[in-house]
């Protein structure tokens, strides 16, 4: 059976459907608070409310990146006068696939969890599934918690930051490694 039939058979059960479309809006919404796309401020971040800004010079900003994947935004809208959303295209696709191979990997760690027997192994073994998405967090939050210990430990965010451009592809392709190795143990046939 291939990757694909394997795939759509582990999400056509619905706890790890639902774990996986939980875990994927989740992680979208934190990865977007992270990188400064989602803002809430204690001070007044417009005053009509809700209102839409579209960047006069969006078509030169839709490409260009602040640091490495982490690109401008080329409008916000304004929720309230404290919470706002920047609209950034590649950080939204960037976000969605990183969020989908998240929550497919949290997803079959349920499908794992629910019916060993089925993945040919220790129900336990899934758990190695989730443990790419480590680089992300990490590569999102180290320079941050950095700076605000101080000017001591904020002088490692450069290296941090520099290290991000490593980070994203790694996690990407450690997801869909985890993903391809954990399908190719499904057995669909044992019994449940």
């Amino acid at each position: 059976m291939g990757i694909i039939k394997k795939l759509a058979a582990v999400f056509s059960y619905s706890k790890p459907r639902k774990v996986a479309i939980t875990s994927a809006a989740f992680y979208m919404l934190i990865y977007l608070f992270l990188i400064g796309d989602l803002i809430y401020s204690s001070s007044q971040l417009a005053s009509d409310t809700p209102s839409l800004q579209i960047a006069e010079d969006w078509p030169s900003r839709l490409l260009k990146e602040k640091v490495s994947f982490n690109y401008e935004a080329i409008a916000a809208v304004y929720f309230t006068n404290n919470f706002a959303f920047l609209i950034s295209l590649p950080n939204l696709l960037l976000g969605a696939v990183l969020s989908t191979m998240i929550g497919l990997n949290i997803g079959f760690l349920a499908f794992a969890l629910e019916k060993p027997k089925v993945c040919g192994s220790k129900s336990y073994d899934g758990i190695l599934s989730s443990l790419p998405t480590l680089f992300m967090g990490f590569t999102c939050c180290a320079p941050t918690i950095l700076i605000t210990l101080g000017s001591a430990a904020a002088s490692l965010t450069l290296g941090f930051i520099a290290l991000r451009s490593v980070f994203y592809p790694v996690a990407f392709i450690g997801l869909l490694i985890s993903l391809w190795f954990n399908l190719n143990k499904v057995e669909l046939g044992r019994s449940k």
